[in-house]
């Protein structure tokens, strides 16, 4: 068992030293965030991630997406700076981390809301 855990933490350093290079090697910005979206959906498990980068006028553009198909189409997206601020402070702290259970955005912004089918409210037999 012990030998199993440390060959897990290996391969995570080793998978997190890779982006680290990129860093270092002066790699493109698109590269190193592909890599750093897809290391985290490899390692963590999560079966989504989305890149924001604030362009030069401050605004929030969707500039990475490693997920299945039906939600790559944010990618390249913008928001507004003081948008994405505004989502932020209506939603949930959980402590440095803000949770949106159901977010109202406007048609106009980019989003697409995943976990509909996995936040349908109990029903009281369940």
């Amino acid at each position: 068992m012990a030998d199993e855990t440390v060959t897990l933490h290996r391969d995570i350093l080793s998978r997190v030293m890779v982006i680290v290079q990129a860093l270092g090697a002066g790699e493109n910005l698109d590269d190193v965030l592909e890599l750093t979206a897809r290391t985290v959906v490899d390692v963590l498990g999560f079966d989504a991630v989305a890149v924001n980068v604030r362009t030069s006028a401050g605004d929030l553009m969707v500039r990475t997406v490693i997920a299945p198909p039906e939600l790559e189409q944010v990618q390249g997206g913008v928001i507004p700076h003081e948008d994405w601020l505004e989502l932020l402070r209506s939603g949930e702290s959980w402590g440095e981390l803000c949770f949106l259970r159901e977010p109202e955005l406007d048609d106009s912004l980019p989003h697409l809301d995943p976990w509909t089918e996995r936040l349908t409210p109990a029903t009281d037999g369940e």
